[in-house]
């Protein structure tokens, strides 16, 4: 696959750091503590030209939506035992977050004080991103999950709309959950956007026709996998890592595969990456995780 597939595959951050991309979702689940924050301190400059180096930033927080060490997000003892000031620290490296004195924004930050997922753990976008991770919050089960993941991938911001996607692109057990009218309010969202391939290759997950109008004509894997519906009515992961192992064609082992993650309800690995690597994986090794239900080798 070109290197064209993975710039459309991973939300673009503009950001020199070599690292996975994380969502927001992701990271709020990753995260002792989440927070609206203003930045009050910085620590002086180091060699990187024009940014501070190593040491603590100093943060107002002006509303936690998650701090662990208090209680469960949303609940009254959470709010009121949340702590007004918060502390980041920087390496000094280039995957630090740019942070500016007077700045505010949401972020994630780790158990180690840095913050969760390097840059991708900073939101400036803090008022299309707050009553979202509210929502993510408060969702406690899949069927809610889903609900909120559907809302941001249709909402009208371009950047919800990508990492909701990408997110739940890689999220069986979420996209199990998806009622029928979720599935058709994606659909539509696809059809009406025309080329949208990563809400496409969502729907490639969900076997849904109307997938091919959003996929890339170089996507031929993917859409090798949305004609292969052979495997749909087979739950078992014994039968499907049998027919990994006798599959003569790239895509329907990986079909056999991606519906073993769906029937186990498990991330087996991820589908943003395998998608895009089919020769990768030897056969056996996918048979083996699908029969056992242990995850890939990253």
């Amino acid at each position: 696959m070109s290197a064209l597939a993975l710039v459309l595959l991973v939300p673009s951050t503009g950001h020199a750091c070599k690292k996975r991309h994380q969502s927001p979702f992701e990271l709020y689940d990753a995260s002792p503590v989440v927070a609206h924050v203003k930045v009050t301190s910085l620590p002086p400059p180091g060699v990187i030209r024009n940014r501070p180096g190593p040491g603590e930033v100093g943060l107002a927080a002006l509303r936690v939506l998650k701090h662990t060490a208090s209680g469960a997000a949303g609940s009254p003892g959470a709010a009121a035992a949340a702590p007004k000031t918060l502390t980041s620290r920087l390496g000094g490296t280039s995957c630090d977050v740019e942070f500016a004195l007077g700045d505010e924004a949401v972020i994630f930050l780790g158990a180690d004080g840095y913050p969760e997922g390097a840059h991708d753990g900073y939101l400036r976008a803090r008022d299309t991103w707050l009553p979202v991770l509210d929502a993510w919050g408060q969702a406690k089960d899949l069927p809610a999950r889903a609900a909120v993941l559907v809302d941001a991938a249709t909402s009208p911001h371009p950047d919800l709309r990508r990492e909701a996607v990408f997110f739940l692109l890689d999220e069986p057990a979420l996209l199990a959950a998806l009622g029928a009218a979720q599935r058709e309010r994606l659909a539509a969202q696809a059809r009406a956007k025309g080329n949208a391939p990563e809400l496409a290759l969502v729907l490639v997950r969900l076997r849904d026709p109307a997938a091919s109008r959003g996929l890339p004509s170089w996507q031929k894997l993917a859409r090798a996998m949305l004609r292969i519906r052979a495997y749909e009515a087979e739950a078992d992961p014994a039968r499907l890592a049998q027919a990994i192992e006798s599959a003569k064609r790239p895509a329907e082992r990986w079909a056999a595969f991606e519906r073993c993650e769906r029937a186990r309800g498990a991330k087996l690995g991820r589908f943003s990456r395998y998608i895009q690597d089919l020769d990768r994986v030897p056969a056996k090794d996918l048979a083996t995780s699908c029969r056992d239900g242990a995850a890939l080798q990253p």
